[in-house]
């Protein structure tokens, strides 16, 4: 009887899971698919624990490569950006280049973090930015 009812369970178990609407298809984005769209700076935090709350400042990144950071009071940087890996690289048009680390990507929210030096000679010194998709 015992050996019955684990024989049915097994059955029924194979005929729930073999029901599946999605055929076990798994829809992937790459970064670079996520990434496009108008992106809202809301938070910033550093390495110290120190950090705040930004309002009014956003990225925009087409996809064709190009992109730009503005601000409501009319400040505007134009950037062409790539993905390698994990990393979101900007391509200033002042000849300024950042590397970000991409720590987290999905359709509505990306954290961004750069490392950088200063004359302190501590070694893990950044920043991390938190957007929101528009």
């Amino acid at each position: 009887m015992k050996r019955l009812f684990l024989c049915a369970l097994f059955i029924s178990a194979l005929f729930v899971s073999g029901c599946s609407k999605d055929n076990g298809v798994i829809e992937v984005k790459s970064y670079e698919s996520l990434i496009v769209g108008e992106w809202e700076l809301y938070r910033y935090n550093f390495y110290d624990g120190d950090g705040g709350i930004l309002h009014d400042c956003y990225w925009f990144f087409d996809v064709d490569g190009s992109g730009y950071e503005y601000e409501e009071n009319d400040f505007i940087e134009y950037f062409n950006w790539r993905i390698a890996g994990s990393e979101l690289i900007l391509l200033f048009n002042d000849g300024g280049v950042n590397i970000w680390k991409i720590t987290s990507l999905t359709d509505s929210r990306m954290s961004l973090k750069i490392y950088f030096d200063d004359e302190d000679d501590i070694d893990e010194e950044w920043v991390e930015y938190h957007f929101r998709k528009n």
